[in-house]
């Protein structure tokens, strides 16, 4: 079996990406012998949605509204085939405060794009026309993440492509809301789509995860996760950024002690 990985739930030191490995779960990643690769373009936008009225329960202290971000719920997202884009188009998201905050595990997907483009009409965060390995991975770890949670949690998902307008500046709208949505999550998710599995192995012991995790997307070449300056500043964030302590939050995490993260 895969040597255990550091976890990430609600708790006063945000964690770093580090990659799922197998059937473990850790603080972002998946492995999944599935390699991401890279966009070019990073989606965000500055489409100003109306904010609802903020339930009592709903942590607030790292949110502000006029930054509260669009999540799409794990189960709206179970019956797509490809991920939804946010724009001119439907897509089931929903904003942040109409999700139940003691029971939502709230999830920021950071991730490099799987097909980049300079044009927008061509780049898209997964492979379509391969079968969106990065969406069946996201699914998968999500599965295995629900399997540790309370029976009464669900799972919220944030993610550029469809939480951002992509027909508005999307970059613009990452660059002022990161921080905030980031704080906003419990936990950073880096699927990481290897299709190159089968060429490299893990060390009989793992000593340290981000130079021995050898996946294509993930280290050591110019499309890998840790090249792009966007993901180093999401994974800076999640690093830094203390999540809001109020009745919600202390609820959750008293939910969520000595789970399996």
């Amino acid at each position: 079996g895969d040597s255990s990985v550091p976890t990430s739930v609600p708790n006063e030191s945000p964690a770093v990406p580090v990659p799922i490995m197998g059937n473990t779960l850790g603080s972002s990643g998946a492995k999944g012998k599935t390699a991401e690769t890279d966009p070019t373009t990073v989606p965000t936008s500055r489409d100003a949605e109306a904010t609802p009225a903020v339930p009592s329960d709903r942590p607030t202290a790292n949110v502000p509204s006029s930054a509260e971000g669009m999540f799409v719920s794990l189960s709206a997202l179970r019956d797509l085939r490809e991920f939804p884009r946010r724009g001119a188009s439907a897509c089931p998201s929903a904003p942040y405060s109409t999700f139940p905050a003691r029971t939502t595990l709230f999830v920021f997907l950071s991730h490099r794009w799987l097909t980049p483009s300079r044009d927008p009409n061509q780049a898209h965060p997964d492979l379509p026309h391969s079968g969106n390995p990065k969406l069946e991975l996201v699914k998968v770890a999500c599965d295995k993440l629900m399997h540790s949670l309370p029976t009464n949690f669900s799972i919220a998902l944030w993610m550029d492509w469809m939480s951002l307008n992509q027909d508005g500046n999307p970059a613009e709208e990452l660059g002022d809301r990161m921080r905030s949505l980031i704080a906003s999550c419990d936990i950073l998710l880096t699927p990481v789509v290897d299709l190159e599995h089968g060429n490299w192995s893990y060390p009989p012991l793992w000593t340290n995860y981000y130079e021995e995790y050898m996946a294509p997307g993930w280290i050591g070449n110019s499309n890998s996760y840790w090249e792009r300056p966007w993901c180093r500043i999401e994974a800076t964030f999640a690093a830094v950024t203390p999540q809001s302590e109020d009745d919600a939050w202390k609820a959750k995490v008293t939910a969520l002690k000595g789970k399996p993260l």
